[in-house]
């Protein structure tokens, strides 16, 4: 039997979970991200940032040193007693002090690679910020994802809870078959069921960043969660500027000038450094003293112009490596920013079908109330409706993830600032 008294019943059941969920979500105002200062704090801490800036510290000591040469001074010195037949026994000793010496132009490219090693290590410090923000991208939108569909699900439980109350006391009263009860209570414990596994889900995502990043703090509620928009720059140009400003990239060309010049600095070395020194004697008790300047050359040989040759193809191995850097950097700006692109279509077309979907779980509502359908095809449209809500919602936040992975990588999101990151991931490594 149906009965009019189930009319204000269905008004929950039709759009009002669906309309309720996406307005959650649709409200206008920034994306849903931390802020700025919040995010490059995070990242600063995060250890592959910080390992990168022990890798610079390790670069700049290696440059000192490459700048000083790795010749010491040597000192030499030797006691001797001389017995001389029918002359008798005289004290004797030499001494002497001497320094190998890099030959000319030598010192210049040892300061140069020091330099391009420097370079180099503050790229790295760069491409680790921009990996780690990636990362925290990655972590973030799982979150916000997981956090929305407990959100909608708990709307969900909370309506139906409503309506099966409803449901019950109309049986009561004879206004209402049991089946109708039935039905509304197994619409009940679908949700209840769907609701702790999204919550479920949430928890482990928030204890995930919670692990991740100790300073990020998330609130109980998740952030809003606007309609995504496309960057004003045309995905041509936006995968041109990722491809010009990409670290790895300019650590590759960086590695490929540092193999040029071992391999420069290999040619020179063809000609092994001279050791200079100066050396002094005492010879029958210091009756014969002498002081002399001494020139130590070693002869290259067959060695050295393997190393030369070796060092040499490490340079072209390193040009091989640089071209594929490039290609695979310019490829994978043109997979994101196609990636974006459909993306947000994607979520433009579930935005169609969670309206349509919505509309005709409407039209179900109105026709239960004027007894032209039962109670089963409206809960039927209604999870439908329910259904294509939560898809449009999980289309939403991955085109925002989407876009916004494309603005990371084009830095213009969460970009690493040389100076100022620089001195906050000091202070984290300082801290630690």
């Amino acid at each position: 039997m149906r009965s009019k008294g189930m009319k204000p019943l269905l008004v929950g059941l039709t759009a009002a979970l669906a309309l309720g969920a996406m307005a959650a979500f649709a409200t206008e105002g920034a994306g849903p991200l931390p802020d700025p200062d919040t995010a490059h704090a995070v990242l600063a801490e995060t250890p592959a940032v910080q390992a990168a800036l022990a890798a610079r510290d390790a670069a700049r000591a290696r440059g000192e040193a490459l700048d000083v040469g790795p010749y010491e001074f040597e000192v030499n010195a030797a006691g001797q007693q001389r017995d001389v037949r029918h002359e008798g026994n005289y004290a004797e000793w030499e001494a002497g002090v001497s320094r190998r010496l890099r030959l000319p132009g030598k010192a210049a490219l040892d300061r140069e690679l020091g330099t391009l090693g420097n370079e180099v290590a503050g790229l790295g410090i760069a491409d680790a910020f921009h990996g780690a923000a990636l990362e925290l991208l990655d972590d973030w939108f799982g979150w916000l994802d997981a956090a929305g569909a407990a959100t909608a699900a708990q709307e969900a439980r909370k309506r139906l809870a409503q309506e099966r109350a409803a449901v019950q006391k109309r049986v009561e009263r004879g206004d209402a078959a049991r089946l109708d009860l039935d039905l509304a209570e197994s619409a009940l414990a679908g949700a209840e069921a769907t609701l702790a596994q999204a919550r479920s889900a949430a928890a482990e995502r928030s204890a995930l960043l919670a692990a991740r990043y100790p300073r990020l703090a998330l609130s109980a509620a998740p952030p809003v969660v606007p309609d995504p928009q496309l960057p004003q720059l045309d995905a041509a140009a936006l995968a041109a500027q990722i491809v010009a400003r990409s670290h790895e990239i300019g650590i590759a060309e960086g590695q490929y000038r540092q193999a040029l010049k071992r391999a420069e600095r290999g040619a020179r070395d063809r000609l092994p450094d001279p050791a200079l020194g100066l050396r002094t004697l005492s010879e029958r008790d210091g009756d014969e003293t002498a002081v002399a300047l001494t020139l130590n050359v070693p002869i290259g040989g067959r060695y050295r112009a393997a190393e030369a040759r070796a060092l040499a193809a490490d340079a072209g191995a390193a040009g091989a490596r640089l071209d594929a850097v490039r290609r695979q950097i310019g490829a994978n700006a043109r997979a994101v920013t196609t990636r974006m692109q459909g993306s947000h279509a994607s979520w433009q077309a579930a935005r169609r079908a969670a309206d349509a979907a919505t509309a005709h779980a409407e039209r179900a509502r109105r026709g239960y109330q004027l007894g032209e359908t039962d109670l089963f095809t409206l809960l039927a449209a209604q999870r439908t409706a329910q259904d294509s809500v939560r898809a449009e919602i999980a289309a939403r936040i991955a085109a925002h993830a989407a876009i916004d992975r494309a603005l990371i990588d084009a830095h213009e999101l969460w970009a690493y600032h040389h100076h100022e990151d620089d001195e906050a991931v000091d202070g984290h490594l300082n801290d630690d």
